[in-house]
């Protein structure tokens, strides 16, 4: 057990030295990075040239959504008592289930925000998450930065209730 402490200390004081700049990577591993980012950059010149309106379009939406998502500002770093209803459910961007849910309220009823993704926690175990389905759950408000913008999200769900089903 001594010998993983011992090997886990070694990385970390790796890992450190290495980002204070006191070890340096090897030439040959800086070329192979900058040889990738060549090609990278490369490749999105590239995609550039061929980017079209619908791109733009989609840009254009996720900026309004991240204004909307403005309002839970004021109610960052503390928990709160949600519902709203199901919408999908996708894998997320690290490969997480992620759940969309709309009409987002406090407990009281009290609108919040249009819609919003939240990650799957293990709350939602047993639970069928099909559209139209009201939950009610507890869930942090918290910032993040997203392309160099300030952005929230709700996290770290707990008690995850059904609250009505929808039959389609």
């Amino acid at each position: 057990m001594e010998f993983l402490y011992v090997l886990l200390f070694i990385v970390v004081l790796f890992v450190v030295l290495r980002k204070l700049g006191w070890i340096k990577v090897s030439d040959a591993n800086k070329s192979d990075q900058d040889n990738h980012s060549q090609t990278k950059t490369q490749v999105d010149d590239f995609n550039k040239d061929f980017e079209d309106e619908d791109d733009l379009e989609r840009e254009k939406r996720l900026e309004e959504n991240r204004k909307k998502r403005k309002v839970l500002e004021q109610y960052t770093g503390k928990r709160y008592t949600f519902m709203g209803e199901v919408v999908t459910v996708q894998k997320g961007f690290r490969g997480n289930d992620i759940v969309l849910i709309r009409n987002l309220r406090f407990k009281d009823g009290t609108p919040v925000i249009e819609q919003i993704w939240i990650g799957i926690t293990k709350a939602f175990e047993g639970i069928d998450l099909k559209e139209g389905t009201t939950l009610q759950f507890d869930a942090a408000v918290n910032s993040y930065e997203r392309k160099g913008k300030q952005d929230y999200k709700l996290e770290r769900a707990t008690k995850v209730q059904v609250i009505s089903e929808f039959d389609k």
